[in-house]
């Protein structure tokens, strides 16, 4: 094929060098046919950055690149990972057992356990949460663990905000320092 020419369906694509078009015309015939068609997740790994992909924790050590993945697999970037040590409220347990239930699927069912009693828990102890916590739920029976992680991060946000009207309630309530102490 000509260089500056893509391929275009239904015209075969034998000989095409251009990746994106022969990826389109897979698209196309798949839609034709009625058919869901896979779209491979392109990552750009920045040098330094660190991934987590079926529970191997992978860091690109050379300069930035992009990883293509073709099938499915549970990855996680690294700015979405949350350690053991920093999940220390409610929301964040509920997250972080989300997590391991998606990285480790040889112990799925165990984290997904905690993760159901964390969100009940939390569920029950703010009832405004219900909405949020209805959503995760949702996408983690449909098995789907990664959208069901998204959720989670707006749970995180709720717990934050009910902390933030909290704290300005009290600080509305409370006498200004030195004021109304005997001494």
């Amino acid at each position: 094929m000509p260089p500056g020419k893509t391929c275009r369906p239904p015209a075969s694509f034998a000989g095409c060098r251009d990746w994106q078009a022969r990826r389109d015309a897979l698209q196309l015939a798949g839609k034709r046919k009625g058919r869901r068609t896979h779209v491979p997740l392109v990552i750009d790994f920045k040098s330094g950055d660190k991934l987590i992909i079926n529970g191997v924790v992978v860091e690109n050590g050379g300069p930035s690149s992009k990883l293509i993945v073709h099938n499915e697999s549970a990855i996680l970037r690294e700015k979405e990972v949350l350690s053991a040590e920093d999940s220390k409220t409610p929301a964040s347990r509920v997250y972080y057992a989300l997590q391991c239930a998606y990285v480790f699927p040889q112990h799925r069912d165990d984290y997904l356990r905690q993760f159901r009693s964390y969100l009940a828990d939390y569920a029950t102890a703010a009832p405004s949460a219900k909405p949020v916590a209805d959503k995760i739920l949702k996408e983690v029976d449909a098995g789907k663990l990664y959208k069901g992680l998204k959720a989670s991060q707006e749970l995180i946000m709720h717990e934050a905000k009910v902390l933030d009207d909290l704290r300005q309630s009290l600080e509305r309530n409370l006498p200004p320092e030195g004021e109304g102490q005997e001494g």
